[in-house]
């Protein structure tokens, strides 16, 4: 999910029963795919109604898409924290990512490369910051 999710980043669910856990479009839902795996993905379209909906979803990475039952669908993300980067996904920062990934121009996979770069300098930088404290 780069460049919108780092790695090690921790998700906070609505579990798919409850209120706030309504599905739209530009969310970023976690189901089990066929290995029985927690898979985080953007939705990006959707077809039927109710409970018996087909979601589109596709990493904000990859241009690759998959579809997913909506009854596959354990929750819907509401939050995203990291040590770089923390925010609500239906706020400011989160409604922006999500216009980005949908509406994502040609050179998405360079910003998303470009991003996936410095999320792991700034690891490699912590990580040493973190090792340099404790000598």
């Amino acid at each position: 999910m780069l460049p919108s999710i780092l790695p090690g980043s921790r998700l906070h669910l609505a579990l798919r029963d409850s209120a706030d856990a309504g599905i739209e479009v530009g969310d970023v839902v976690c189901f089990l795919d066929e290995s029985r795996r927690f898979v985080a993905h953007r939705v990006v379209a959707m077809v039927g109604a109710g409970g018996r909906r087909r979601l589109t979803v596709a990493g904000d990475w990859s241009g690759g898409r998959c579809a997913v039952d909506e009854a596959a669908v354990v929750g819907v993300v509401t939050r995203v924290e990291h040590p770089i980067l923390s925010y609500d996904t239906r706020g400011g920062i989160g409604r922006m990512l999500s216009r980005w990934a949908l509406g994502r121009p040609a050179s998405f996979r360079g910003a998303a490369l470009a991003a996936a770069v410095v999320a792991r300098l700034c690891g490699t930088a912590a990580h040493a910051l973190r090792a340099g404290l404790h000598r």
